[in-house]
């Protein structure tokens, strides 16, 4: 594809190209030096008025710290306990 082609992809159509390839990505969230890469993989992308939301892997859980790089990240300094 052209630039040009990309840039007149429809919103729909960008959302369903990131769908069928999903798997092919990961995200950079960031990083705690000395620590951990935080990254997430995609759970599901879909459309949000005009834009296309990616939602990452943690967006399923109930709190990003039962994610095993966010515990590692972070540690007990989040805990509810």
């Amino acid at each position: 594809m052209t630039s040009a082609e990309i840039n007149n992809l429809t919103i729909a159509e960008l959302e369903r190209i990131i769908t069928l390839r999903a798997k092919d990505i990961t995200v950079f969230i960031g990083t705690v030096p000395g620590k951990v890469l935080l990254t997430g993989d995609i759970h599901n992308v879909s459309l949000n008025g005009s834009m296309v939301q990616i939602n990452l892997e943690t967006a399923a859980l109930d709190s990003v710290m039962e994610n095993n790089s966010f515990q590692a990240a972070f540690g007990s300094k989040y805990d509810d306990n």
